[in-house]
């Protein structure tokens, strides 16, 4: 299977328009002239398929899926440092249980340690794709 690229990214809303007297809102690269194109319409219906007129839900939701939509690379990006961050904090709070007990002779923060634990590693698994 061939990988096929979106368009590339920004994308805007072109706001309110219609096509054969069909309201739409648009999503469109910011491009103007030959180089614009048109990603999408926002077009609201009811369940027999008859258009309908545009309101400001219309409007907030072209606007959610172009802010979405340009902000997943920046999101995927601070997914991965914080996974590193967590990963991280695991080690030094395992390293740091470790020198604990070595220096007092007993493990007296055994419970605070696996809870500390327990949150982040159920938050490196979701960071993973996996379950909590």
């Amino acid at each position: 299977m061939t990988d096929i690229k979106h368009t590339p990214l920004p994308w805007v809303v072109s706001g309110e328009d219609e096509s054969d007297g069909l309201p739409f809102i648009g999503i469109e690269t910011p491009f103007r002239g030959e180089d614009t194109k048109i990603i999408s319409h926002v077009q609201p219906n009811n369940d027999e398929g008859e258009f309908l007129q545009l309101c400001d839900e219309d409007q907030a939701n072209a606007a959610f899926i172009v802010r979405a939509c340009n902000a997943y690379y920046e999101n995927e990006a601070i997914k991965v440092e914080l996974l590193e961050a967590l990963e991280a904090v695991q080690s030094q709070v395992d390293c740091f249980h470790t020198i604990l007990v070595n220096a007092k002779g007993r493990d007296d923060n055994k419970e605070t340690k696996a809870a500390i634990l327990q949150t982040v590693r159920a938050a490196i698994a979701r960071a993973k794709g996996g379950a909590a």
